[in-house]
């Protein structure tokens, strides 16, 4: 079966959103009634106890299948990105469902009570949803009551207004199905090849498409018309041929199209607007359609009076935004020399030297500027808290202007760094000539000593062909410090039978800072540490004191290393899905801070330098701290550092505790 061309119906689908977004004047649409025997009536009553519903997901698809009462089965199958959100979809089969008026309503493979065997039907919901692309809907007979001699047809049905059209079908007599593409949810049915019923279809929708000549809505009607022409070469089921149909199409629709061209030339012939253009386009990049038909030869002379009052249109249009541009009317005279160079590209003409000054006139027409500015040029890396992320974010604002001084719309804007793939995000000016994007501590460079770093941005844009550049812009990002204030107190004693006795006392204090970057290499530490030590122990006879060595006393290093900084991602408020970081995890080693030398006196006089680590095998130091979650000023106590060893002692006493209390700061 001969069918109209894949291209030919993306062609005509295409042009048809892109004529809606012109604006257009209506013409007023006659009455649509016919006498009622000619007029296609379609009625039917839903099985409700039959639907089915299931919920799509948008960005995968999926199908949802419904069995009516006589056992047909319809399957929609709807790929991904055809729905533009997740959607529960309702299939209700049809209890009834009948054709009547022009072409007859029985089905000739059906006799007695069964005479509507060939129609069953079901509703889709929600009703009037449009897809972005086709859906296939699959309608199973049950083995043994296949109703078609030849082939099927699947028709989209309303009863509400009598509405009937039939869509290209495929037919699998063996599997015994029927097959269509649908985008838009209503009813849809089965029904036989019907002549006769065909020829009124194809003569109630080019009478429509008639009525919308001059108007927005013709190329809508005309893209329902144009799927009729998949008949040329059809062979009904008793081997009737449809050329005659065919012939009636053909001869309809050079009519109707020779209005409409006769409409567009008295309208937008001499005119050098952007309208004018597209309207004259428009019609050229349609009409190409039809070269084809079998009255193609006609339909190209038509093609060929819109073709020459198109080109007629580009040369004026040329002038014209040529004239806008010496004015520094700048966004008019691109505007012009825009429409007219598209149209140029879209309909194949073969004039170089008309695109040559179409494209030599759009590089010279304006000489633009850009500016960048920024809401703030200090960003935090981190924030102190979750919710007060307004510090770790600036917003960047470019804003293209003409010679005019009047903002540019639709001009394509990105940012450059002095760090490699830093910058951040670019886009389209709006109404303003304006692009806003957010920019984080993620673009930030390499940090000096005091946490600080500058990264400058440039913004670009090509106005008229030309690129041009904003000044520089300078942030500065700040890495926030981690400040810890440890306080470690120790008290350990030991009574024996002999009447000897110790007691030794351990007092650590002090803060720390480092930088809270994300890697440890990046760290810088500042401040000390002190600390003090006392040691006592007697019998009768003897006296043992100690003291930290004056050497150890102060702790001129950071007496901690950070393991690990853990980071939780925080989305911000403003566009862009862009993120900063709060720390929330902190994993620490606290080095050397019970690694020292003591001094060790006895009575009468004996001194000796020992470490502390080795100074008794009673006790060992552990120093290893981690996993401390904390929020800004906050702090806890982590368990005892000092676990009992092997002690002989009759008596011991061992007490120890370590607070922490850390802070993030600026």
């Amino acid at each position: 079966m001969k069918r109209i061309t894949t291209i030919s119906l993306i062609a005509v689908a295409s042009f048809v959103g892109w004529f809606l977004s012109c604006e257009r004047n209506m013409n007023k649409e006659p009455d649509d009634q016919q006498p009622a025997d000619t007029v296609i009536r379609v009625s039917y009553i839903a099985d409700n106890s039959k639907s089915v519903s299931s919920s799509i997901n948008a960005a995968s698809g999926g199908s949802i299948q419904a069995e009516d009462k006589f056992g047909v089965t319809f399957e929609l199958t709807i790929p991904p990105g055809a729905l533009k959100n997740n959607t529960s979809i309702t299939i209700t089969p049809l209890q009834s469902f009948s054709i009547s008026g022009a072409g007859g309503s029985s089905c000739k493979e059906c006799t007695g009570s069964e005479e509507n065997c060939c129609h069953h039907g079901i509703l889709l919901e929600p009703s009037g949803l449009q897809l972005d692309s086709s859906a296939t809907l699959t309608v199973r007979f049950p083995a043994g009551s296949f109703p078609f001699e030849g082939s099927g047809l699947i028709v989209y049905i309303d009863s509400a207004v009598n509405s009937y059209s039939s869509y290209p079908t495929q037919t699998n007599t063996a599997e015994r199905t029927l097959t269509a593409q649908i985008r838009h949810f209503s009813g849809y049915g089965t029904d036989e090849t019907n002549k006769e019923r065909t020829r009124r279809e194809i003569i109630e929708k080019c009478r429509k498409l008639d009525s919308k000549v001059g108007t927005d809505e013709f190329y809508l009607y005309l893209y329902d018309v144009d799927m009729m022409h998949w008949l040329d070469g059809f062979t009904g089921p008793g081997g009737e041929e449809y050329s005659d149909l065919v012939a009636l199409l053909e001869s309809l629709m050079l009519q109707i199209w020779s209005k409409q061209v006769s409409w567009i030339l008295a309208r937008y012939s001499g005119k050098a607007t952007c309208d004018a253009i597209e309207r004259l386009g428009g019609a050229d990049y349609s009409l190409s359609h039809y070269i084809g038909w079998h009255n193609g030869s006609s339909f190209a002379t038509l093609r060929t009076s819109i073709r020459n009052t198109l080109l007629t249109a580009l040369g004026q249009s040329l002038e014209k935004g040529r004239a806008l541009c010496q004015m520094d009317s700048c966004m008019a005279g691109i505007e012009l020399l825009s429409c007219a160079r598209a149209a140029y590209i879209g309909s194949g003409f073969e004039e170089p030297t008309l695109i040559e000054a179409l494209n030599q006139n759009l590089g010279t027409c304006c000489k633009g500027q850009i500016t960048i500015s920024a809401d703030k040029t200090s960003i935090r890396m981190h924030p102190l808290s979750r919710t007060n992320l307004s510090d770790c974010y600036a917003v960047i604002t470019a804003v293209v202007t003409g010679a005019d001084g009047k903002p540019i719309e639709n001009i394509g804007v990105w940012f450059g760094s002095d760090y490699p793939n830093t910058a951040p995000d670019g886009g389209t000016t709006d109404a303003e000539g304006k692009v806003k994007t957010v920019i984080t501590g993620s673009n930030a460079g390499e940090f000096d000593e005091l946490g600080n770093s500058e990264c400058t941005f440039v913004a670009h844009a090509y106005v008229g062909g030309s690129e041009i550049l904003s000044e520089p812009l300078t942030i500065t990002f700040k890495m926030p410090t981690i400040e810890l204030k440890l306080k470690y107190d120790l008290s350990y004693s030991q009574t024996f039978n002999s009447g000897y006795s110790s007691l030794m006392t351990i007092s650590i204090n002090g803060n720390a800072t480092r930088l809270a970057s994300t890697y440890p290499s990046n760290y810088t530490c500042s401040g000390g540490f002190s600390r003090s030590y006392n040691y006592s122990a007697s019998t009768g006879t003897e006296t043992i004191t100690g003291t930290i060595h004056p050497d150890f006393t102060q702790y001129p290093r950071c007496p901690f290393d950070i393991l690990l900084a853990s980071l939780e991602r925080i989305l911000l408020p403003e566009g862009n899905y862009k993120y900063t970081y709060y720390i929330k995890d902190l994993i620490f080693y606290p080095t050397d801070i019970f690694l020292f030398d003591i001094i060790e006196c006895h009575n009468p006089g004996t001194c000796m330098t020992k470490r502390l680590d080795n100074w008794s095998s009673d006790f060992i130091l552990q120093g290893f701290v981690g996993g401390y979650k904390f929020e800004n000023n906050g702090g806890g106590e982590f368990p005892e550092l000092i676990w009992s060893n092997s002690v002989t002692s009759e008596t011991t006493n061992l007490s120890a505790s370590l607070n922490v209390q850390i802070s993030v700061n600026y």
